[in-house]
């Protein structure tokens, strides 16, 4: 991949600075790094595609098209921007035009078999299952020592075949035993399996290898308040219904209050305890999207 034909120094110490940013979990530094460098170089792929790949892994696929249409106007020959527009398109939900675009990755890349993850992504996104299995396996005949490509082709058919992707996982964390997220996407089969223990293993160890994932856990547990809410709103609500039925006539006004009461300040007391359970801790970035690590790599 050559992304910049003629990049200048500002522009590769740009790039240096945004690689060691991104790879650092740091993406909101590296888009701007990027951001700030493409004011002073507007003709650098490889400053448009970092700036796309920074705000995809930072969660703004919106902000991160414009780069990827530019850097794919600067390097029309290049697979990887279109690869990069397939995600932040499939991330927006335009289904059909995150396939074209991966459809014409792979056209000018037939053996990359991260242009293939890039259809897979685009067609799962469309509801397009079977075709997104064919892409995954395509990619994986082309790499099929490659860890994450390996993960993705168990991806592809979870929900249709759980059995056949907890293949797929053991065989990715065979591949690289201290990669966190394939015991993660191992834990997720093993559940549509019901195979709760197993998966709370699996957890675990993507717990120990990345904190990114304990924190995820851990603010998925403390929802559970919320669900207690909801549960209890339902309760009061019925209450407040029966009370008039349920007291003496004399007290039913009373009872309605202590019940609306009660209405308000569980709830209260719940959210904000779920909302303290959230904030305690510290926030870790989530690991990269290897499609994205993938394209940053090589800029």
């Amino acid at each position: 991949m050559s992304p910049d034909p003629t990049p200048g120094t500002g522009a590769s110490r740009a790039l240096a600075l945004g690689r060691e940013a991104f790879h650092a979990r740091r993406y909101e530094h590296a888009a701007r790094v990027a951001r700030e460098a493409v004011a002073g170089v507007p003709g650098s792929p490889g400053l448009h595609g970092l700036l796309a790949a920074g705000l995809l892994a930072a969660r703004r696929p919106g902000l991160a098209l414009g780069p990827c249409e530019r850097a794919g106007a600067l390097a029309p020959e290049a697979a990887w921007p279109w690869r990069l527009r397939a995600l932040a398109l499939a991330e927006l939900r335009r289904g059909e035009e995150a396939v074209a675009s991966a459809e014409r990755a792979v056209s000018l890349a037939p053996e990359d078999p991260w242009a293939h993850d890039a259809l897979a992504r685009s067609r799962a996104a469309t509801g397009r299952s079977a075709e997104a299995r064919v892409a995954a396996r395509e990619a994986l005949r082309l790499a099929p020592r490659d860890p994450d490509l390996v993960r993705r082709a168990g991806d592809a058919c979870v929900v249709e075949e759980p059995a056949a992707a907890e293949a797929r996982y053991r065989e990715s964390i065979a591949l690289d035993p201290e990669r966190a997220t394939s015991w993660d996407a191992l834990a997720g089969a093993l559940v549509r399996q019901f195979r709760d223990e197993e998966a709370a293993a699996a957890r675990a160890r993507a717990a120990a290898l990345d904190p990114a994932f304990a924190e995820r856990y851990r603010r998925q547990r403390a929802f559970f308040p919320l669900l207690q809410v909801g549960g209890g709103l339902f309760l009061v609500i019925v209450a407040l219904g029966l009370a008039p039925r349920l007291v003496p006539a004399r007290s039913a006004g009373t009872a309605t209050a202590v019940l609306w009461i009660v209405a308000v300040l569980a709830p209260a007391i719940f959210a904000i305890a779920a909302a303290l359970a959230l904030q305690r801790g510290p926030r870790h970035p989530a690991p990269p999207d290897p499609q994205l690590e993938d394209v940053v790599r090589h800029l």
